[in-house]
């Protein structure tokens, strides 16, 4: 099921998988998974406290007994992640993370935002042309989030570098061994980068996430060790980049696959914050996410036993017709069922509100200085993934 065709065009096979039943056995999936593809089956798997997060041990089970061992590393540090923890570990992290990610700390890096976004347009400004993935959606997000952890410019190459690597492995239930051996090297480097500069940051705090991250750590009864934070910190970097490009190459595309879209948000930039929303919902960066039945319970009338692969399939349940009206139609203008994109419940994503800010600037520079994009090539490339739906590259001239 998911082969190429599946990854150039998924929503069919999604609604085909909804109108067969509200949950399948599939086997063709590491060592089988459950997969939910409704609105409400997801947005109910999304908050069952049956179901955990404590999943990273199933990452490497693909693989020989011997290979696994060598892999036992990536996967504990893995386990470290705000995402793959269940509460009350997960609450802890989730309160000391959220003091970084206030209001206040959101709407002070808007300035440093933009004049990105400009400047980025600038370079491409003479010839009219760019390759919207590799000259602006890919930078904008890592540059963004290396800046506000303190990264120096020296390292941020480097540093995005392990974050792709890392990328190629997680998003694919069959990835060879080769792979993985390079997500495992990426995380280590990311894991030893992040001690040194948290390190550097205790005697020399400066303006920057990392130190605010540092000094809420500090402040939380020594619940969690050094190398738990700089765990969280490539998660943060990981969750930071790769959603927000993918969600501003799904989105430019679809606006130009939409022509009268596209006009509707040019002749009313007041419409971008609930287009960005319709962009997240119309071709989500997250397309599945799996969880572990803790607890054996019963679901649809089929029994999910203790240890088994459950797959909510966000993407699949924003084509719901029983959510949204006429949902395999782009409308900038739409207004109901709030949209999965972002997670819902105690996993809800910490830095929603940050990808959102960029994704909305991006796009108001879009309408103003880019009026007329168009594809530069009918080839569309997407990314091999199946978790993570987003764009090889997008050749586009303006």
């Amino acid at each position: 099921m998911f082969d190429a065709d599946f990854i150039a065009n998924p929503y069919p096979t999604y609604a085909k998988l909804r109108e067969g039943a509200p949950i399948h056995w599939f086997t063709q999936f590491g060592n089988g998974t459950w997969l939910i593809p409704t609105y409400e089956g997801v947005s109910t798997a999304l908050q069952d406290p049956r179901l955990s997060s404590k999943r990273t041990h199933r990452l490497v089970e693909q693989y020989p007994p011997e290979q696994q061992s060598q892999l036992s590393d990536f996967r504990d540090q893995f386990a470290k992640w705000l995402v793959f923890l269940d509460p009350p570990r997960h609450s802890l992290w989730r309160r000391v993370i959220n003091k970084c990610f206030l209001p206040a700390m959101i709407a002070a890096a808007h300035p440093r935002i933009s004049a990105l976004v400009n400047r980025l347009i600038d370079r491409h400004a003479a010839e009219r042309k760019m390759d919207f993935i590799e000259d602006f959606a890919r930078p904008l997000p890592a540059i963004t989030m290396v800046e506000l952890l303190g990264v120096d410019a020296a390292e941020r190459e480097e540093v995005i570098g392990w974050t792709d690597d890392i990328a190629n492995f997680f998003g694919n239930a069959n990835s060879p061994i080769e792979v993985a051996n390079a997500a495992q090297s990426a995380l280590r480097s990311l894991i030893e980068r992040f001690k040194h500069m948290l390190e550097v940051r205790s005697a020399d705090p400066r303006d920057d996430l990392l130190t605010l991250l540092l000094q809420a750590w500090e402040e939380g009864d020594d619940f969690a060790t050094l190398d738990e934070l700089a765990a969280q910190c490539c998660a943060l970097l990981f969750a930071g980049h790769e959603t927000t490009r993918m969600l501003l190459g799904n989105g430019l595309l679809a606006l130009i696959n939409n022509p009268e879209q596209f006009a509707l948000l040019k002749g009313n930039p007041s419409l971008i914050p609930g287009a960005v929303k319709e962009f997240a919902r119309f071709d989500a960066p997250v397309q599945l996410n799996s969880r572990v039945v803790a607890t054996p319970f019963e679901m649809y009338g089929r029994e999910l036993k203790q240890g088994q692969i459950v797959t909510a399939m966000l993407g699949s349940a924003q084509r719901d017709p029983r959510a949204f009206a006429d949902p395999d139609r782009l409308d900038v203008t739409r207004r109901g069922s709030p949209s999965l994109s972002f997670g819902k419940g105690a996993h809800y994503c910490i830095g929603a509100a940050l990808a959102s800010l960029e994704v909305e600037t991006a796009f108001g520079a879009i309408i103003e200085r880019m009026p007329n994009v168009k594809l530069a090539t009918p080839e569309i490339k997407w990314v091999g993934n199946i978790y993570f739906r987003g764009l090889r590259s997008l050749p586009v001239e303006f």
